[in-house]
């Protein structure tokens, strides 16, 4: 699938002409498109999107359940999510993927030392799963077998998935959903 491209600057190409004289030619982009997209997006309002203009969605992924214990994935849930991609794709979605890793599974605390997030003063982040629901970063940023974890998982999801089936991937995951 060709992404449309927003073009923002002209591009400028010099081409000699006759000894050492230097001419400037502009070159006009042929198309001007932009492509409009919503993130976070529940699923509920997609014929009304697609309405007012919006060709972009997200297609969010939780690691918690795609693989709720180590090296066991529910198919079920795989599935339920294929089938969504399937159809925003026949629909003519641009779909970028989140793969979703700041959704831990449990299993990643219990089973690993110090996977969890620790900020530039120290501090654990470690919330309560009854008032946060099931956000819970894993330490990517400071610890490479975390990292290991997450890239293991997402070889998984695009093996599931296939590796053309987005057409980006959002990469985040942070305590506040930065990336």
């Amino acid at each position: 699938m060709n992404m449309p491209t927003k073009v923002l600057l002209l591009s400028i190409a010099l081409l000699p002409v006759s000894g050492s004289r230097l001419r400037t030619a502009v070159i006009q982009p042929q198309t001007n498109l932009f492509l409009f997209g919503v993130i976070n997006d529940d699923g509920q309002h997609y014929q009304d999107e697609w309405r007012r203009g919006v060709r972009a969605t997200t297609l969010e992924l939780h690691w918690n359940q795609y693989e709720p214990q180590e090296g066991v994935y529910d198919q079920g849930y795989i599935n339920h999510m294929k089938q969504v991609l399937a159809q925003l794709n026949a629909q003519g979605w641009f779909v970028q993927l989140v793969p979703g890793y700041q959704y831990a599974p449990d299993w990643v605390f219990t089973n690993y030392p110090d996977m969890h997030y620790i900020n530039q003063y120290s501090d654990k982040y470690d919330p309560d799963p009854a008032t946060s629901g099931s956000y819970r970063v894993i330490n990517a940023p400071f610890n490479p077998h975390a990292r290991d974890l997450i890239s293991n998982y997402l070889a998984r999801v695009f093996q599931d998935f296939g590796p053309d089936s987005f057409s980006s991937v959002r990469v985040g995951g942070g305590v506040q959903g930065e990336l």
